[in-house]
């Protein structure tokens, strides 16, 4: 009897020891998945105005556009410089195909509004836009569904991510793959072919302590570059991420430096509810690129004020910010010109000494340090 008892004992131990194996072994697992992830620093602390040097070429009011506009909020450019704009209040997606150095447009509407957006082209409730490849991308938010029309208005396909019944809200891309965002999971980003296969799911939460917080449900992807680079740009955090090809390849401050906004935790009627405060400070409001820079607004809303910033495109260094930017609810460049929608109208503008001064600014053959605030 004592025998067996001996015996029993040890197998008791050799499983204790395996289990002590198995248990650390996950957790070095789990840790590694969630490494700490150091933010650097930006080496001005300080902001650099140049000169306005946006030259403007046309400024369209809201009224003269026929149909009807009421006032856009997202301004994209496609191809040949045409300029396409969301009027969230009617949910039309309205192009302007100019000719004649911008002195003639043509006028079209794209989509359809629908109450559930089911039917080819209806749109329900859109939570991102994009252009790629000639095509324009809208995530339905009210179908979860990602709905594609060519450039000329005409719907080309609906796609549903199969094998997921993830909600999707932001959408950009790798190589030829969808890159699509999601909030309030594990892993941040999926990569879907166009056919709605999914290939992986990636993204660290750079910050750990709001990786379960709706401030990180706040936040932009950038149109892709270099083909498999993209940026993370949360609202509220004051820093960046760059990927590359699925991969984190840095975190980096903004001009403004890391943010920490409070959440509040407020328990009522059996229920938890939380909320954000202290997010006075908007450090990436609106973004745009091109190959040599990243435009970035980031707004003040205490003074009321918004800066538009420049940073280097691949290490995010801060270069200088412009000085009396238009007022704007976002804006897009490509080539020489940059878009601007306001509350009242579209204005364009080019930007070829603006070009110019960052080239040399990066090169070191000019300092823009002109102006303080």
């Amino acid at each position: 009897m004592k025998k067996h008892l001996f015996y029993f004992m040890v197998i008791i131990f050799m499983l204790s020891c395996t289990s002590k194996k198995s248990l650390k072994k996950t957790k070095n697992k789990s840790s590694s998945k969630y490494k700490i992830i150091k933010v650097m620093e930006q080496k001005d602390s300080v902001r650099n105005f140049i000169p306005n040097m946006l030259n403007l070429i046309k400024t369209i009011p809201y009224e003269t556009i026929k149909p009807e506009l009421i006032f856009s909020t997202t301004v994209f450019l496609g191809e040949n410089k045409d300029v396409y704009m969301y009027d969230p209040k009617l949910f039309s997606l309205h192009k302007l195909a100019f000719k004649n150095n911008y002195n003639e447009y043509t006028h079209m509407l794209i989509g359809k509004r629908s109450i559930e957006g089911q039917g080819p082209g209806e749109i329900s409730k859109v939570s991102d836009i994009k252009f790629f490849k000639d095509k324009i991308y809208f995530i339905d938010a009210g179908s979860n569904l990602i709905k594609i029309f060519n450039q000329n208005g005409k719907h080309h396909k609906d796609i549903r991510i199969i094998g997921t019944n993830l909600l999707f809200r932001k959408i950009s891309f790798i190589g030829d793959n969808l890159l699509l965002g999601v909030f309030g999971v594990d892993d941040m980003f999926s990569e879907c072919t166009m056919n709605g296969v999914l290939i992986r799911k990636f993204g660290e939460y750079i910050d750990k302590n709001y990786q379960r917080n709706m401030i990180y449900h706040q936040y932009r992807l950038s149109q892709p570059f270099e083909s498999t680079k993209f940026y993370y740009l949360p609202l509220f955090l004051g820093f960046v991420g760059l990927y590359d090809k699925g991969e984190l390849v840095f975190a980096k401050e903004t001009i403004d430096g890391e943010k920490k906004p409070r959440v509040l935790v407020e328990r009522t009627n059996h229920s938890v509810t939380k909320r954000m405060k202290g997010v006075p400070f908007r450090t990436v409001s609106k973004s745009a690129l091109n190959k040599d820079f990243i435009l970035i607004k980031a707004i003040d809303m205490e003074k009321k004020i918004a800066y538009w910033d420049i940073y280097s495109i691949n290490d995010f260094d801060y270069l200088f910010s412009i000085k009396n930017p238009p007022k704007s609810y976002d804006f897009d460049i490509s080539g020489n010109i940059l878009v601007s929608v306001s509350e009242s109208d579209l204005k364009i503008f080019s930007i070829k000494k603006l070009k110019q001064l960052v080239k040399k600014t990066k090169d070191g053959s000019a300092s823009p340090r002109l102006h303080r605030p």
